[in-house]
């Protein structure tokens, strides 16, 4: 009969002195020497699958292991704008976890989810003695429609600009994505 051997695929007999593998081995009738049969075994290759949802992996997460392979930790993900929460999954058996380990003599086809939170970011306002509009808003994400800042107005000034620095220093370019708290300076 074909042997079972968990995490491998039976390849076949060996036997001394004959060349080659076989599948199938018949003992005649009438048979009286003693004969000795090797099983061989090929470790079963596993699938792992990542669903990113928009996030990037660097380094690569693997995506085939075998029971044999030394113990893989996964490589979490990155997403602009967002926070990663964990993954969920083939053996994860908290709703999210960071830490993921494959370990060695592990077997099965394996699936993982990224999970994220979207980051809210703040938007404060120095307004050098200023007003401004209450349609600025004071938060966003990476998901907000584009932003068109309301300007700001002083008695007796006119508007110059957004900056970046209080000393006026570094002109606020409306054209570089941020995610990051931000404070412009009027």
């Amino acid at each position: 009969n074909t042997p079972t051997r968990k995490g491998y695929e039976f390849v076949g007999w060996s036997v001394e002195g004959v060349e080659g593998l076989s599948m199938d081995i018949t003992i005649p009738q009438g048979s009286t020497e003693n004969r000795q049969y090797t099983a061989n075994w090929k470790a079963t290759e596993y699938s792992l699958s990542y669903e990113l949802n928009g996030g990037i992996v660097s380094p690569d997460n693997p995506a085939k292991y075998t029971i044999e392979s030394e113990d893989i930790t996964l490589t979490n993900p990155a997403k602009a704008g967002y926070t990663f929460d964990g993954w969920t999954g083939t053996s994860v058996d908290v709703t999210e976890s960071k830490d993921v380990t494959i370990l060695k003599g592990s077997t099965g086809n394996r699936e993982y989810a990224a999970n994220w939170t979207l980051n809210l970011y703040t938007i404060s306002y120095d307004l050098d003695g200023g007003a401004v509009s209450s349609d600025n808003p004071t938060s966003y994400t990476v998901e907000s429609a584009d932003i068109k800042l309301t300007q700001p107005t002083k008695l007796g000034y006119a508007f110059a600009g957004w900056y970046t620095d209080p000393a006026f220093s570094q002109r606020y370019d409306f054209d570089t994505p941020v995610t990051q708290a931000l404070t412009l300076y009027a």
